[in-house]
């Protein structure tokens, strides 16, 4: 049974009146799946990051992160590398997709999973998702 969800009426252990038990309540972990891509780069949808199983308690990544919390994977970028890397200058306005899912199941895939793979098996899974969409171009180039 889901306890607790997006603007949906809230179970009754959560009242003031079930107080007593909701100390006692084991609340559910969730998991996040983050992307950051570019969907319209030069040679298709470019993904800068992709990390999966982080923890939802996780409410910020620090600037140069290197160390993950334990079981949390980060999927090969379209740089070939599991870290962050940036866009580099475009040659015009390009939109940077900062995606973020929340997932009630932690992921046991294989190692090499693509984004596609994942986007496809988390459909059923997804709590809540949210997008935030960049906007860059270089002030010294004309579009």
């Amino acid at each position: 049974m889901d306890l607790f969800r997006h603007a949906i009426p809230m179970v009754k252990i959560f009242l003031c009146l079930y107080s007593e038990k909701q100390c006692r309540r084991e609340l559910k972990f969730w998991f996040l799946f983050v992307i950051i891509d570019n969907p319209d780069a030069l040679k298709g949808t470019w993904d800068y990051w992709m990390i999966f199983n982080l923890l939802s308690q996780a409410n910020s990544l620090p600037e140069g992160i290197n160390q993950f919390p334990l079981k949390t994977k980060l999927v090969k970028s379209s740089w070939g590398k599991e870290n962050y890397g940036g866009p580099c200058l475009p040659d015009k306005k390009r939109y940077y997709v900062f995606k973020l899912c929340v997932l009630d199941i932690f992921l046991e895939l294989l190692p090499r999973v693509t984004k596609q793979q994942i986007e496809h098996f988390i459909k059923e899974y997804i709590i809540e998702k949210t997008e935030l969409i960049g906007v860059y171009a270089c002030s010294w180039r004309k579009e």
